[in-house]
């Protein structure tokens, strides 16, 4: 089930594959500060960050994407 902020005009098919978009949110910025970004929104819980969570988020993405390539602290 989706979560209630995201409306059905936001997912792109690719056969079986879903990929989720908000164009609302665009504009140019960092990939790795939007991986931040993009784990803290996955790990919070009623304003409680859940790390393990969080952790896992950064682990798969990096698994799958491979290094970053971004300064990190220029990110943060």
């Amino acid at each position: 089930m989706l979560s209630s902020s995201y409306k059905l005009l936001n997912i792109l098919w690719n056969k079986e594959i879903p990929t989720l978009i908000d164009f609302d949110a665009t504009g140019l910025s960092n990939p790795t500060c939007c991986m931040c970004e993009s784990a803290f929104t996955f790990s919070n819980y009623k304003n409680y960050i859940n790390y393990d969570f969080y952790e896992e988020y950064l682990k798969s993405f990096l698994n799958e994407y491979g290094p970053i390539s971004e300064n990190f602290i220029e990110a943060l």
